[in-house]
């Protein structure tokens, strides 16, 4: 996107709603989980270590798998989105006990977590998953958001909606551009992701690791005014404007 013109300042450059997002996973607990607004005072600061950056995986083997480690930054740190508005409080999913909401208000209308996310959310051990494969939890949130993704393509579906293919088409994964050892570290999260999500949201495979690689491409932070990462978004129409 090129300016024109000058931008004057709080200027509104252009406005789209994002296919999917998710909390990060550290401010799960701050930030309502539908409207994504952050609470007036989070219960606990993120620290300096965990400024999301992402880290290729190892692959996933059925019984053992080694901790992912690199320096590699999110390039799609690069993508802000600000998040002024705040609320006093957040109060978990009864069923999931994996999001929080501001209201009940919010917690109703979030219809996609309420369709089969809250099951899949409820099966993911995250402390498990931490200490048995040393998922970080940036790798936690791109599991979460691609089982949000997942959830939402199977809601088109069953309604017979076709949003996915062509928000998603306008995406690119720059999948050619890995290298095969880090693409079967990818792989891997993409078999977990499949393991947590129920059997009626599945994806292929190699259709899902073409996701995953367009999140890493195209995601948006979503930042509060005093600069905490809230989550990661999806705009496919802003991404390709």
């Amino acid at each position: 996107m090129i300016a024109t013109q000058d931008i004057q300042a709080d200027q509104v450059v252009m406005s789209c709603a994002p296919y999917v997002w998710v909390p990060y996973e550290p401010q799960k607990q701050n930030v309502c989980a539908f409207c994504m607004r952050g609470v007036e005072a989070p219960v606990s600061e993120v620290p300096a270590e965990a400024t999301p950056t992402e880290m290729d995986p190892a692959p996933l083997e059925p019984e053992a798998q080694t901790a992912p480690t690199t320096d590699a930054v999110n390039p799609e740190l690069e993508n802000v989105v600000i998040l002024p508005a705040t609320v006093p409080s957040v109060h978990p999913c009864s069923g999931c006990n994996q999001v929080w909401y501001c209201s009940e208000k919010c917690r109703e209308n979030d219809v996609e977590h309420n369709y089969w996310e809250c099951k899949a959310l409820a099966n993911f051990d995250i402390p498990w998953a931490k200490s048995y494969y040393g998922y970080c939890d940036d790798l936690v949130t791109d599991i979460r958001l691609l089982v949000r993704l997942m959830n939402k393509r199977k809601i088109e579906i069953d309604n017979g909606i076709n949003e996915y293919e062509p928000e998603y088409g306008l995406l690119i994964s720059n999948l050619s551009c890995y290298d095969q050892e880090t693409l079967t570290g990818l792989l891997g999260i993409v078999q977990f992701a499949n393991y947590v999500a129920p059997d009626e949201i599945g994806m292929d495979e190699e259709a899902l690791l073409e996701v995953y690689c367009k999140h890493r491409v195209n995601m948006f932070g979503l930042w509060a005014v005093n600069g905490e990462c809230l989550g990661y978004g999806v705009y496919p129409r802003g991404t390709s404007s």
